[in-house]
């Protein structure tokens, strides 16, 4: 089924729904700094078709640049700390894709000295491999295409659901 998606601007950490309001992503980050951010505090907007558990070649056909297990390592902090602010979020995302071209995105919030304790957790993580088995058998990374070429691709995850376990019951009556 090829079903279209919006998404709110950064005030509402770029939430996706699709087309009947449904949300599909509570957050996703843009891909391209110099590309158009869609929507705004209000409304959703934009055309974007979605790519389910994106490889690292989806990523970089999509635009996506720099170490893609990397990337997953801070979708996956960012699932497991909610509370992680978003700006310190996209602004580490858009460091890590190619950090001399993005030097200005390594943000120094001097004024907010949790944002800055954040960030370096963040870029901790995202260094550290031991997590990527999890990472990798937890996580499903998505990418919404924009249909309009100006307009940023955006990226996001979600952690599979897993099954729950069956417990087997044995039945006291004789068959």
């Amino acid at each position: 089924t090829d079903k279209t998606y919006q998404a709110y601007d950064a005030s509402h950490y770029r939430k996706v729904i699709s087309k009947n309001g449904t949300t599909d992503s509570e957050w996703s980050l843009c891909m391209t700094s110099t590309k158009q951010s869609p929507g705004t505090s209000t409304k959703a907007t934009g055309k974007y078709s979605k790519n389910e558990n994106a490889t690292k070649d989806t990523y970089a056909s999509n635009g996506g640049k720099g170490d893609f297990q990397k990337i997953k390592r801070m979708l996956f902090y960012k699932l497991k700390h909610p509370q992680l602010n978003y700006q310190v979020l996209q602004n580490e995302y858009y460091y890590q894709q190619d950090n001399k071209t993005n030097k200005k995105y390594d943000t120094d919030y001097s004024q907010t000295p949790q944002l800055n304790k954040q960030k370096q957790e963040l870029r901790t993580f995202a260094e550290d491999s031991s997590h990527d088995d999890e990472i990798n058998s937890t996580m499903e990374v998505f990418i919404y295409k924009s249909k309009n070429s100006k307009m940023q691709n955006l990226i996001s995850a979600k952690l599979k659901e897993l099954p729950p376990s069956t417990k087997v019951k044995f039945s006291k009556k004789a068959l």
